[in-house]
C-alpha cells in the first residue's frame, strides 16, 4: 500500500478490486478538497473513434461489473439439456451470415442490432445489457453480448436472422446453402465473478488492427447502467489498521504507482472481510443504481 506521512486515500471498492487514490496533502485540509478535485485525472472521455481508447476499456468494464452485481443470480430451467440450472448473465455472440460486402457497420447497426436488442428487451424479457462491436478477419462484423438473458435459443437465432434480412443477409445465405436457418449465435452463461473477469481480460485486453476498425460505435450499454459510477471514501486510523489486517489473510495481488494502488482479489467475496465503511459503500454504490428504478418493482440486490 502507499505510504506517506502527508497524504489523503481515497478507497474505491469495485467487484473484485479495491483502488486506493493517493492525494499528497494533510489529512487536516483533506476536507477542503471536493470530490471532483480528488478525481480528476480521472475523467469520463465520450468520444469514440472506432477502437476501444483506455477510457472506454475502463467505463465499458465499470457497466459489465455494475451488470454482475445487480442482477440477481435465479434457478432456471434450461430446455437444452432438460433440467435446472443456476444463472446470472450470460454471455451471446452474434454474427453475420453472409459477406457484409459494402454494408457499412452504421448501417448494420441501426437496421440489424438495435431491432434485435429491442426484441429481446419486449419478448424476451432481457432488462440490463453490455455489446461490444468486433471485426473479424474476413472484414464482418460480430457482436459480443453481456446481459440478463437467458431465452431459448431458436427463438433468439430467429430474432437475428429475421432482422438480418432487413439487409437480404439471410436471402444471400439461403441462395447459397439452400436454407434460411443459419447457425449466427452462440451463447454461454455466467455463473461467477471469476468466469466474468476472464471474458473482461480477454476482451477489453484486445487491440484491433487498423483495417478491422469499426466505422460508428463500438459498445454501449442499457441506459440503466450508464448511469453508475463508483464511490470513494476515506478510512479512520483504527479502520486503516483493520484493512491492512484483513489483507494479511485474504489472498490478493497488489499493484503499486505513484498515486495510487491496486488491490485484486479473486472475486467478490473479499468485501465481507473488509472494514464497515468500505462495505457500506460497496453496497451503497448499487443500491442507488437500482432505486432509480424502484418504480418499475426492481428492488435493490446486491449479490455478495
Amino acid at each position: 500500500m502507499i505510504e506517506s506521512n502527508n497524504a489523503f486515500y481515497l478507497f474505491q471498492t469495485r467487484m473484485n478490486e479495491i483502488i486506493i487514490y493517493c492525494d499528497s496533502i494533510p489529512h487536516s485540509h483533506a476536507k477542503k478538497i471536493t470530490t471532483i478535485d480528488r478525481l480528476k485525472n480521472f475523467k469520463e472521455v465520450e468520444t469514440y473513434s472506432g477502437d476501444m481508447t483506455k477510457h472506454s476499456r475502463r467505463r465499458m468494464k465499470r457497466t459489465i461489473e455494475c451488470l454482475y452485481m445487480i442482477t440477481k443470480r435465479q434457478r432456471v430451467y434450461n430446455r437444452a439439456i432438460n433440467k435446472f440450472t443456476w444463472f446470472r448473465l450470460s454471455h451471446l455472440t452474434l454474427t453475420l451470415s453472409s459477406a457484409q460486402e459494402n454494408i457499412t457497420d452504421r448501417e448494420i447497426n441501426k437496421q440489424v442490432l438495435q431491432p434485435f436488442l429491442r426484441d429481446c428487451k419486449r419478448k424476451l424479457g432481457m432488462k440490463e445489457y453490455v455489446w461490444k462491436a468486433e471485426k473479424q478477419k474476413n472484414g464482418n462484423i460480430h457482436y459480443h453480448i453481456i446481459s440478463d438473458l437467458f431465452g431459448d435459443i431458436p427463438l433468439i437465432r430467429k430474432f437475428w436472422n429475421n432482422h438480418q434480412n432487413t439487409l437480404k443477409l439471410i436471402d444471400k445465405f439461403d441462395s447459397i446453402h439452400g436454407h434460411n436457418n443459419p447457425n449466427s449465435i452462440d451463447i454461454h452463461y455466467v455463473k461467477t465473478d471469476t468466469a466474468l473477469v476472464k471474458y473482461l481480460m480477454k476482451y477489453l485486453g484486445k487491440n484491433e488492427k487498423k483495417d478491422l476498425v469499426i466505422d460508428g460505435k463500438v459498445w454501449d450499454c442499457s441506459s440503466l447502467l450508464k448511469k453508475f459510477k463508483y464511490y470513494s471514501t476515506d478510512l479512520s486510523g483504527s479502520e486503516m489498521t483493520e484493512l491492512t489486517n484483513s489483507l494479511k489473510t485474504i489472498q490478493h495481488r497488489q499493484y503499486n504507482s505513484d498515486y495510487f494502488s491496486i488491490l485484486q482479489f479473486p472475486n467478490s467475496n473479499y468485501i465481507k472481510s473488509m472494514p464497515a465503511p468500505l462495505q457500506l459503500q460497496h453496497t451503497t454504490q448499487y443500491n442507488d443504481l437500482l432505486n432509480i428504478n424502484s418504480s418499475t418493482g426492481i428492488q435493490p440486490n446486491i449479490n455478495f
